[in-house]
């Protein structure tokens, strides 16, 4: 749950900063100069995280499946020198 709102926060402030956010005060207005650059960068950075976490989760497993095989190997060859 925190990390989920981390992610949101960092992601609003990221558009915020890119679209060129204005506010006024009297009248009340909140203006965006460049939302489309904005949305542009946002796209980037989910994508770009996206890319990150396909790649971990591949890793991890292939990790896994070598690390699964280099203990059953041991062990057979342990259950072989075993008198």
């Amino acid at each position: 749950m925190k990390a989920t709102i981390i992610v949101i926060s960092t992601l609003a402030v990221i558009f915020i900063l890119s679209s060129e956010m204005k506010v006024t005060l009297k009248p009340f207005s909140i203006k965006f100069e460049s939302i489309a650059y904005g949305l542009g960068w946002l796209m980037v950075v989910i994508g770009i995280n996206l890319v990150l976490y396909t790649a971990r989760n591949r890793a991890d497993k292939e990790g896994f499946k070598r690390g699964a095989e280099a203990v059953i190997e041991e062990m057979q060859k342990q259950h072989k020198n075993q008198p």
